[in-house]
């Protein structure tokens, strides 16, 4: 499933979300905005964002 995000929307980390290459860095509460949508990725949820503790 597709986020339905656009660009410049904010974010907010759900709970149990942990650093894609670092897993022993949970994630949960940060805070960003969508940056960028792969629109065109086979992956689900590909998006570049800006994260701020």
């Amino acid at each position: 499933m597709k986020p339905n995000l656009k660009i410049g929307d904010s974010i907010i980390v759900r709970q149990g979300v942990k650093e894609p290459d670092f897993e022993e860095f949970e994630l949960a509460g940060w805070q960003g905005k969508t940056l960028e949508i792969d629109a065109d990725s086979d992956k689900d949820n590909v998006l570049k964002r800006e994260i701020v503790r």
